[in-house]
């Protein structure tokens, strides 16, 4: 029996990139459960969020893919659940407050009040 083994390869012309290097993979695998954290607490902090505008911030949390999109939402879904004006809502602040206060350390003067 002959084996075959098959090795991809990155080249200046390769329309993909090679598979990296172990540390590499790890720090991709790291950076996109940062994002599926910060995704699942926002969907959770806008749940209660009613109408349209709920309809309109879940939307942009479905449709980011880093962490960034979520950074730009942040005064739109804290002003929403400022507006509920609920305990719970006031808790989900705190949550997203802490979130956001873990991915991005120097952040926390450019945060909004929880």
């Amino acid at each position: 029996m002959i084996a075959t083994v098959y090795r991809l390869q990155a080249s200046a012309n390769s329309p993909l990139p090679g598979p990296g290097l172990p540390h590499e993979r790890l720090s991709r695998m790291a950076a996109h459960s940062v994002l599926v954290d910060l995704r699942t607490r926002f969907a959770r902090a806008i749940a209660s969020i009613p109408g349209q505008r709920g309809d309109w911030l879940r939307q942009q949390v479905d449709d980011s893919d880093d962490p960034f999109d979520l950074w730009l939402l942040r005064g739109a879904v804290f002003g929403a659940l400022r507006d509920q004006g609920s305990a719970a809502s006031r808790q989900a602040r705190l949550d997203l407050h802490d979130a956001l206060s873990d991915v991005f350390p120097n952040s926390a003067e450019l945060l909004p009040l929880p």
